[in-house]
């Protein structure tokens, strides 16, 4: 089993080693080997950590997941528009060009 903390001494455990110098030898063998294992898990954890950071940050794929979100704003999973925020923008893009139009002349 793997515990989080393998070298925490119990008085149970400080007593053999106290009484037995025999005891003491295996369990610093003990202890050297789970602290072998832990460093392993460890170690793996973290590459594993590191692969999914790499894959997060690909400027590939954070270019498709950005890409992906757009188009879900506009398109439904079936390929329909979703005219509920198409028609909103449309008419923003519209009366923003509208005003700069309306602006410039004012200005002349």
């Amino acid at each position: 089993t793997h515990r989080p903390y393998p070298c925490v001494w119990t008085p149970t455990r400080l007593k053999q080693i106290n009484d037995d110098p025999k005891a003491r030898r295996d369990v610093a063998k003990a202890d050297t080997d789970e602290l072998v294992d832990e460093i392993e898990h460890i170690r793996l954890r973290l590459a594993g950590t590191v692969d999914e950071l790499i894959d997060r940050t690909s400027p590939k794929k954070v270019a498709r997941r950005s890409l992906r979100n757009f188009k879900a704003r506009f398109v439904t999973d079936e390929g329909e528009p979703k005219m509920e925020t198409i028609i909103p923008v449309v008419l923003g893009v519209v009366g923003f060009i509208g005003a700069l139009v309306v602006i410039r002349r004012i200005v002349r």
